[in-house]
């Protein structure tokens, strides 16, 4: 039980981590990826190699230099090649559209346009391994929509492929339930699509952890996240903060049950509701 408390409180900060950059989102692709950075890596080299073209044409002859420039500004353009790529996904709160999401899809690393799908409709036709900076559990996906709409025009389209990449930030469990594939006949599909709404609500109302907790966060590995100093720090700052834990407890629980409960157990599950109150 110790364990799995833990791995809770682990999962649960580094869901933290995540909201506080995607700001309300679910999905959120970095603004300076691996990719754009190589990519405009690899222009800042033939830019440079061409502008000194005639120095280095002296040392090396014309031809290695002018090779280089050709192949690094090819690598350059296939890495920033981001057509049909998602770049943020959102809910939608209110509208005609609500419980649907919009998803922003890059023309070219300047260029976006919106698509409204509704989650039923969305998939995961395969994950792409091997393309981001080792978190084996947020891989790159190709979504397939069966039916979306493009929101400048309202023009509906069938059977969108585009391509999700793995160096972004994520409500995983929101875009697990995304990817899944979901059954045509399905009752409670739309039900459990309001369950996930409200589960991600409750994570963005927190604004997640940013600045030093944050990064206080990522360099401990969570060990120093969340012990008696973090509490007794809470409880300075607000005093009343552990009287309003206590009843949200108390509302999910029950008295009777929190009653019957261990010590340890009891402190284990107050330190769990004090951190995400945070």
């Amino acid at each position: 039980m110790d364990y799995i408390g833990e791995m809770q409180r682990v999962t649960h900060l580094d869901n933290l981590v995540e909201h506080g950059a995607l700001k309300g989102s679910v999905f959120k692709k970095k603004m300076m990826s691996s990719n754009r950075i190589k990519g405009m890596a690899a222009f800042t080299f033939a830019g440079m190699t061409y502008a000194n073209m005639a120095m280095i044409t002296l040392m090396m002859g014309p031809t290695m230099p002018m090779l280089s420039i050709v192949g690094a500004s090819m690598y350059g353009a296939s890495l920033l090649n981001e057509k049909n790529q998602v770049s943020k996904i959102d809910y939608i709160s209110e509208g005609e559209f609500a419980g649907f999401i919009r998803v922003t899809i890059q023309k070219s690393p300047f260029v976006s346009y919106n698509v409204i799908m509704n989650p039923k409709h969305t998939m995961s036709l395969c994950a792409v391994g091997a393309d981001d900076m080792g978190e084996e559990d947020a891989e790159g996906n190709i979504l397939y929509a069966k039916e979306y709409m493009t929101e400048a025009d309202g023009e509906r389209h069938q059977s969108g492929m585009f391509t999700v990449p793995a160096d972004a930030n994520r409500d995983k469990v929101t875009m697990e339930w995304i990817f899944a594939q979901k059954s045509e006949t399905s009752k409670t599909d739309a039900l459990f699509n309001q369950t996930i709404i409200a589960r991600h609500l409750r994570l963005t109302e927190t604004g997640g952890l940013t600045g030093l907790r944050k990064f206080t966060v990522e360099q401990t590995g969570y060990a120093n996240f969340g012990d008696e100093a973090e509490i007794a720090a809470q409880l300075k700052d607000n005093p009343d903060s552990a009287d309003d834990c206590l009843r949200e407890m108390q509302d999910q629980f029950g008295q009777e049950r929190l009653e019957k409960m261990a010590p340890t157990e009891f402190y284990r599950l107050y330190k769990d509701y004090s951190l995400g109150r945070q």
